[in-house]
């Protein structure tokens, strides 16, 4: 099977307003949770949320999150912020939206049309999904140029910047586009902040939002 990952970062100088923000969206929408041990992290219901870094928290979701652009888009309006969230579908693609104060700023996936049944589907779908790097840069602060080649989308090889890590067709390179937006991917020895533990019922309860493919 391949990989399923959904991870989002905050521009925020703080986990524990990031936390709080998860806690009351899960209360909200009738979803029990409780606070778990940051060295005790269950990948199959925690919300692990680490520690601000260059000014972003990052929060990697729960196997098989389908909720992370809802929660983004709660987190980015709650906080009156920027929020980035990062989908990989099945290892095959991977998608990215930026969201601003709760206002979707911009959508981009590697593979737009993974999922058309038709010209036209693809057509929309490739229109949609195309992402444009002078919204996200002018967001976070950096120049378009730097941003450019991660959103070329599956054509795309070779890598951005020879001291990249993973090359363009590698779904992977989102953790290069995030490091050039300023956002450090945790480590996988990293210890989160805080965790979040959703209980059972989350899957159907929390909304996935109007931002899937």
């Amino acid at each position: 099977m391949g990989l399923f990952l959904a991870v989002s970062a905050v521009s925020c100088d703080s986990a524990s307003k990031v936390a709080g923000v998860i806690a009351e969206h899960a209360s909200r929408n009738g979803v029990a949770w409780s606070k778990a041990p940051p060295d005790q992290v269950n990948e199959e219901s925690d919300a692990a949320i680490h520690a601000s870094m260059g000014g972003w928290v990052v929060i990697v979701w729960p196997n098989y999150f389908t909720q992370d652009a809802s929660l983004a888009e709660t987190l980015s309006r709650g906080l009156g912020t920027v929020a980035s969230t990062v989908h990989v579908y099945d290892g095959d693609y991977w998608s990215h939206l930026l969201f601003d104060s709760g206002r979707l700023i911009d959508r981009f996936a590697s593979d737009p049309d993974y999922f058309a049944e038709s010209r036209e589907d693809r057509e929309r779908l490739q229109r949609e999904w195309r992402g444009d790097p002078r919204l996200v840069a002018a967001a976070v602060g950096v120049q378009p140029e730097t941003l450019a080649r991660y959103l070329e989308g599956e054509q795309a090889s070779g890598k951005a910047y020879t001291d990249d890590e993973f090359d363009l067709d590698d779904v992977w390179v989102f953790v290069d586009f995030w490091r050039r937006m300023g956002i450090a991917y945790p480590s996988d020895s990293a210890r989160p902040e805080h965790v979040i533990r959703l209980m059972p019922g989350w899957e159907k309860r929390l909304p996935s939002g109007d931002y899937e493919l």
